[in-house]
């Protein structure tokens, strides 16, 4: 970037667009030397020499494009040119007519926010004898049975159960099965938090920031 003189206005406060229009490694720059490369190398003569530059075999190919679906608009960062209706819309309410009749990402009526909650998956070792027991109590906290293996004389459950259900699971898998039954849990998803559990906790949520 071309340097300013110290204590002008453009050495203190230069912007954005500035930055890029004086670099000479910005974006523009950049495609600029790119054509200019292929210009080049189409007008070299034919020689034989090996080191001499040369374009590639095959021109180059995007092999993969990502799409990003993001709420708001734009900065003029990367829109590379001054709005002057997004300076004057700066920190307010985006008016009524820029999305009547529209559709937004985030913005529709039935993309509403959804409450997730941790899933853990239990792998819970215990007595053949216990085995009713403990699928009866993870009927109770929501669990989703996903199988069972057999380990000697040992039963295996595997399942699936939220996070918030297994408060001092450990104490109870310990009383229902005589102190027999060990478990392992790890995490393995988030998924949505039934209707009628949601509204409770953003009640209750609600509630404690009243208080504060």
């Amino acid at each position: 970037m071309r340097p300013a003189p110290a204590g002008t206005a453009d050495h203190v406060g230069i912007t954005r667009r500035h930055f890029f229009s004086q670099c000479p490694i910005g974006v523009g720059a950049l495609g600029l030397s790119t054509l200019l490369s292929r210009s080049a190398a189409a007008a070299l003569p034919t020689v034989t020499d090996p080191l001499t530059p040369r374009p590639p075999h095959f021109p180059a190919r995007a092999k993969s494009v990502i799409f990003l679906f993001m709420a708001g608009g734009p900065s003029q960062l990367d829109l590379f040119e001054h709005k002057p209706a997004l300076d004057r819309l700066d920190g307010e309410f985006i008016p009524e007519s820029f999305v009547a009749g529209k559709r937004f990402a985030f913005m529709d009526s039935m993309a509403k926010p959804k409450l997730l909650e941790p899933v853990m998956e239990l792998r819970i070792k215990v007595p053949s004898d216990a085995v009713g027991a403990v699928l009866a109590d993870l009927s109770g906290r929501r669990g989703q049975i996903m199988g069972m293996e057999t380990d000697g004389r040992f039963e295996v459950v595997i399942a699936n159960v939220p996070q918030a259900e297994l408060y001092q699971y450990s104490s109870q898998l310990r009383a229902i099965t005589a102190g027999r039954g060990r478990h392992r849990e790890k995490f393995v998803r988030y998924e949505d938090v039934p209707r009628d559990l949601e509204a409770g906790i953003i009640a209750e949520y609600g509630r404690k920031v009243e208080m504060e």
